[in-house]
């Protein structure tokens, strides 16, 4: 009401939301590729960006993201190869009210192929010969 008794009134709807998404993230697991591909899933609506860091046996840090697709699913590989060993990745994903939901994995790189070595090689005169060796990995 104004000073001449004159009133309007107004609505306006809102919505409160202090829910933090959900984000998965499948467990990277051994592999021989030195980009390894992180992958989940999320409750956030198609397009919404996931950023993900990885951070690899040497300490180094990559940073890269990836969009959540139709099917919740999202994934990405970082952009330069990562020290073989053991590695932490971090997914974080923040909704349109700025809540944020993480997840964290392990896994490891080995890209170097196993020593083998076989003892006693030679010309035999069995037919079934034992060869005898051994592996590092």
């Amino acid at each position: 009401t104004d000073a001449a008794g004159n009133q309007q009134t107004a609505s306006a709807t809102l919505s409160i939301d202090s829910i933090a998404p959900v984000l998965t993230l499948t467990d990277p697991g051994v592999t021989n590729d030195a980009t390894p591909t992180i992958s989940g899933t999320s409750t956030e609506p198609q397009g919404t960006e996931v950023v993900i860091v990885l951070v690899d046996a040497n300490g180094d840090s990559q940073q890269f993201t990836a969009q959540v697709q139709a099917d919740g699913s999202y994934s990405a590989s970082p952009a330069a190869d990562i020290a073989d060993g053991d590695y932490t990745v971090t997914a974080t994903i923040t909704d349109a009210a700025n809540n944020s939901g993480t997840a964290q994995g392990n896994g490891t790189v080995d890209t170097l192929d196993p020593t083998l070595t076989l003892d006693g090689l030679g010309t035999f005169n069995d037919n079934t010969p034992i060869i005898y060796g051994s592996s590092i990995d």
